[in-house]
């Protein structure tokens, strides 16, 4: 994969993959941020067709990124990598099932799209590391709209083949 760091207009980057951030965690970041700086780079790589402004897709780093925003800044440490929106979509998803506290939604809504994008749950088990039996049943539920049932089994609260 090519790379390369550079310092990124903020405006010009659209994040493909946002999710609600917890307000005291994006605070702890934006503190963090001001007191020791930014210890790591957000990741971007560049729009096919750049649209509305926007010349780059967030891959990684949205936490990072509002907290430059909240601090006025107009440009970021950026990685700029050369993938596909739908390979940055997988890596973005990836990046969020790493994250220690992900949260259930924000797992299944990714998978979503990677499924509306035309992977198959074969696929999106491979590029995550996940199950394939469990990625087809996610699925399943997913296409039926059964997102408290989703939330059940992610909660441990009942099993997924009970789910289903």
């Amino acid at each position: 994969m090519n790379e390369q760091l550079c310092e990124v207009e903020i405006s010009k980057i659209f994040v493909l993959n946002p999710r609600e951030r917890n307000k005291q965690i994006a605070g702890e970041i934006k503190k963090n941020i001001e007191d020791v700086g930014l210890k790591r780079p957000i990741t971007v790589t560049r729009k096919q067709f750049p649209q509305d402004g926007y010349e780059y897709d967030l891959v990684c780093g949205q936490g990072r990124l509002e907290a430059y925003i909240a601090n006025n800044q107009t440009t970021i440490p950026a990685i700029i990598i050369n993938v596909s929106e739908e390979d940055s979509l997988i890596m973005s998803l990836v990046e969020n099932i790493a994250r220690k506290n992900y949260q259930p939604y924000e797992l299944f809504k990714n998978v979503k799209k990677l499924y509306d994008s035309g992977y198959t749950s074969v696929d999106i088990a491979q590029k995550t590391g996940l199950g394939k039996e469990y990625m087809s049943q996610i699925i399943k539920l997913l296409n039926k709209g059964e997102d408290r049932l989703l939330n059940a089994v992610e909660c441990n609260r009942i099993p997924l083949n009970v789910a289903i």
